[in-house]
C-alpha cells in the first residue's frame, strides 16, 4: 500500500486498516520507524470525512513542533492550545498538551462531541511518576464515543497496559501493533575520566576489581570543564554535530552554553544564524534584552540554550533555528526530549542521574 508516495511498511498498513474500521489502536515502534505517518493517515481520514481529531503531546515543545509540521500541510485547519497559546480553537485539528485535554473532558467535555480520534504521542508517560496520572485521566474519562490512538517509541509493558485499556473502555476494540526493527542505527557510549570515550561493552570487559581500583584513582576535583572541552572538540573533530546535550536544571544550560570557547560555525554561516534569529525576534515581537543579546553571542558561535525559564516565544525562536541546523550545540533541560523530530547526529547526558521528584535516581 502506497501513502503519500511511500509504500507503507506491514504495521503501518496494519494500523491504515484499523483506522479505517474506526477502532483504537497502540502503536509501539522505534524511532524513525514511521508512527507520525499513522498518526497523519487518521488525520486526513477524519478531516476528509468531516470529524474532528486531538493530537496530544506530554510538553509545549512537542505541541509547538506538530503545529508547525501540520500547519504546513493543513493550513488553517490545525488549531493549537497550550498553557502559552492558544490558536484557532475551533479548528479540524488541534494540538494540545495532555493537561489541557485532560482539563477540557472535566470542565467542558460537549467540547469534543465531534472528535472521532484523539491521538496521544508519547502514551508511555502513563508510567510518569509526577505526571502519569493525567494520562490515566485522560483515557479513562474521555467520551466514550472517541477512538484512541497510542504512539511511543518505549513500552515496555505494552500487553498490561492495553488489557487496562480495554478494560476501562470496553465498547470499542483496541488493536495492539508492535515494530521492533529500528531504523535509525543507536550507539552508546560512556565518558570516563582518564580513559575518554568508551563504548559498554569495552568497559564490561574489564575485571570488577580493575574497574573498582581504577575509579579509587580518579581525582574528586577533577574540573568537569575540561571534560565537558574535550567531548565538545571530540564531536566537533569526529563529525558528530549537532548535538543535544541535556542537563537537568535551567541554570546548567546557560553555564555550560557560556564556557563554550570553540566556534563551532564557518563565518558564512554565523552571519545566516544570526540573521535568522534577527528576523525570528522581529517576526515574534521580542524587543531586544539580555537574555536576547546573550543568546545572540552564542548564536555567533553555534551554540544555544533552551529550558523552561525562557518566553515561551522565545524557545520557539531557538527550535526553529535548531530545525536549520544551524545550531550545533544547544544545552537543554527534558523540555526539549520528548519526541522533538529535531536534526541532531548526538545526544549527550550530563549526567546519568536525575531527580526524580523525589529522589535522585538513574534515568530510564
Amino acid at each position: 500500500m502506497d501513502y503519500k508516495g511511500i509504500t507503507l511498511d506491514p504495521f503501518q498498513e496494519q494500523a491504515v486498516r484499523v483506522i479505517n474500521d474506526q477502532e483504537s489502536l497502540i502503536v509501539a515502534a522505534p524511532t524513525g520507524a514511521g508512527k507520525t505517518l499513522v498518526a497523519e493517515y487518521a488525520i486526513e481520514k477524519c478531516m476528509a470525512e468531516g470529524a474532528r481529531v486531538l493530537y496530544t503531546a506530554p510538553i509545549k515543545a512537542l505541541s509547538n513542533q506538530k503545529f508547525r509540521d501540520f500547519s504546513a500541510i493543513y493550513g488553517d485547519r490545525v488549531g493549537i492550545k497550550t498553557g502559552d497559546v492558544t490558536l484557532n480553537p475551533d479548528a479540524q485539528v488541534i494540538l494540545m498538551t495532555t493537561e489541557i485535554f485532560r482539563n477540557t473532558i472535566f470542565e467542558s467535555p460537549e467540547t469534543f462531541r465531534d472528535v472521532r480520534y484523539v491521538i496521544f504521542d508519547e502514551i508511555h508517560y502513563l508510567d510518569d511518576i509526577e505526571r502519569g496520572t493525567v494520562w490515566e485521566e485522560s483515557i479513562i474519562f474521555a467520551p466514550e464515543h472517541i477512538r484512541i490512538l497510542c504512539l511511543s517509541a518505549t513500552v515496555p509493558n505494552l500487553e498490561p497496559i492495553a488489557h487496562w485499556i480495554r478494560t476501562i473502555r470496553p465498547g470499542t476494540k483496541l488493536h495492539v501493533i508492535i515494530e521492533e526493527k529500528r531504523p535509525v542505527p543507536l550507539h552508546h557510549q560512556l565518558y570516563v575520566p582518564g580513559l575518554g570515550l568508551k563504548k559498554l561493552e569495552d568497559l564490561k570487559r574489564h575485571e570488577q576489581g580493575n574497574i573498582r581500583q581504577y575509579f579509587q584513582r580518579i581525582d574528586p576535583n577533577l574540573n568537569p570543564g575540561k571534560w565537558r572541552s574535550w567531548i565538545i572538540d571530540h564531536l566537533a573533530d569526529a563529525k558528530q554535530l549537532p548535538a543535544l546535550w541535556f542537563a537537568f536544571n535551567r541554570r546548567e544550560c546557560e553555564q555550560f552554553a557560556s564556557l563554550v570557547h570553540r566556534a563551532l560555525l564557518p563565518s558564512e554561516d554565523r552571519r545566516r544564524i544570526l540573521e535568522t534569529f534577527d528576523d525570528l525576534l522581529a517576526r515574534f515581537d521580542l524587543p531586544p534584552d539580555a537574555t536576547t543579546n546573550h543568546l545572540r553571542g552564542l548564536l555567533q558561535k553555534g551554540v544555544a540554550y533552551h529550558h523552561a525559564g525562557l518566553l515561551p516565544t522565545l524557545k520557539e525562536v531557538i527550535e526553529r533555528i535548531f530545525t536549520t541546523g544551524l545550531i550545533k550545540l544547544l544545552f537543554a533541560t527534558e523540555t526539549f526530549a520528548v519526541g522533538v523530530n529535531m536534526p541532531a547526529r548526538t545526544v549527550v547526558f550530563n549526567s546519568i542521574f536525575k531527580f526524580d521528584g523525589k529522589r535522585m535516581g538513574p534515568i530510564k
